[in-house]
């Protein structure tokens, strides 16, 4: 996963075992197979188990994009094309299920990405997060 953020593997080796990438890695494999049970469960997961590990801004940008990317590989495998994160299939199917319309998950996601740089209030944006993934 860390491949589309860095080029050299001394570096993805290093970030790979960073506190900040463990636990937003974490929380993906947390929220996303809870997507799959409805908005109060996903909300639930969001309160007692996401939010308490991704307590500053750089594990909550490895969370939206690790998110973006296995958002675009669902999207990909349903229109036929390639998968870039084969090991985390299990968890794009799931995210698949779950996502109605994947496309505009996709763009709500990015946008609140672009937020996280001026939203001091990280688990309100995860909280809105939650809530327009279960509007679909």
């Amino acid at each position: 996963m860390l491949s589309f953020w860095r080029s050299d593997a001394s570096s993805i080796k290093e970030e790979s075992s960073s506190e900040d990438f463990v636990d937003a890695k974490k929380a993906i494999l947390s929220f996303v197979p809870s997507l799959e049970k409805g908005k109060d469960y996903s909300r639930f997961t969001m309160l007692k188990e996401v939010i308490p590990l991704l307590n500053s801004k750089t594990k909550a940008k490895y969370f939206f994009e690790m998110l973006t990317l296995l958002i675009k590989d669902a999207i990909s495998k349903e229109d036929g094309g390639q998968i870039y994160l084969p090991t985390y299939a299990t968890i794009t199917q799931a995210l698949s299920r779950a996502l109605i319309n994947k496309k505009t998950a996709l763009l709500e996601i990015m946008r609140l990405r672009g937020e996280l740089d001026t939203n001091i209030n990280v688990p309100l944006l995860l909280l809105h997060l939650t809530s327009c993934l279960n509007k679909e």
